[in-house]
């Protein structure tokens, strides 16, 4: 399903990882496979190793690899090879950058933590921070970010005033006024779900996946509360309790 969504990582104070994810963004979707990348022992600690080899790109060098790209398969094409772009297209569902550039791929999604836990010296890994992705209340249905400082994992719903998200994780993405992903719940990584059931069910009334948020969002603006534990800054769900 082409339900989008933005995965994040937030580390030594800032975000390094801010993923446009095209595909699968409810949390049956990438959420699970989230859960499934920090549930594995030893997991978070190769992605804070392999962190330290991940580059933050400017909008110019995503836009010269890209190009890159377009002139490697156009020349593939003249040479007669008969995979074009739009048939490489037809059949990933992606372009030359999923299997070239995997880590600017719109279609990574939950894969990027392993991609970047795989960096290193040797090979670093370049990131696009899609940041402002956070401020489509339209398009932006689900976000997730893990906070390796403070060692949680954060699921967001649909877009709300900064004032009403329930978190402060966005505050400083955008305008004063710019809508933000809503805090749903929170979840300690010491604590975690034991499985991707299990965090759908701790997710509670405020998913269910027969409805999207974004249709809730619509009925009430951007004028979104968040009640109960979730409205708490920093609140941290017992997955056991």
């Amino acid at each position: 399903m082409g339900t989008r969504s933005l995965i994040c990582v937030w580390y030594k104070g800032r975000f390094v990882i801010a993923q446009y994810t095209q595909f699968d963004g409810y949390p049956e979707g990438q959420g699970a496979d989230i859960l499934r990348f920090i549930s594995v022992k030893g997991n978070i600690e190769r992605l804070k190793a392999g962190l330290e080899h991940v580059k933050a790109i400017s909008d110019q060098e995503l836009n010269e690899i890209h190009r890159k790209v377009d002139e490697g398969l156009r020349a593939r094409q003249n040479a007669g090879v008969t995979t074009s772009p739009m048939n490489m297209m037809m059949m990933t569902g992606g372009s030359g950058m999923d299997s070239l550039y995997p880590s600017l791929s719109r279609l990574a999604g939950a894969g990027i933590l392993e991609i970047a836990a795989q960096a290193s010296a040797d090979k670093p890994v370049p990131v696009s921070l899609d940041l402002e992705f956070a401020n489509d209340s339209l398009f932006c249905e689900w976000a997730y970010c893990i906070d390796l400082d403070t060692a949680v994992f954060e699921v967001f719903g649909g877009g709300s005033l900064k004032a009403n998200s329930g978190s402060k994780r966005f505050e400083d993405v955008g305008g004063a006024n710019d809508p933000v992903p809503t805090l749903i719940r929170s979840f300690s990584l010491d604590n975690l779900p034991e499985n991707p059931d299990a965090f759908i069910e701790l997710l509670g009334d405020v998913y269910d996946s027969g409805d999207e948020p974004q249709e809730e969002e619509e009925e009430r603006g951007l004028a979104k509360t968040v009640d109960g534990d979730a409205a708490q800054d920093d609140t941290v769900i017992n997955p056991a309790g």
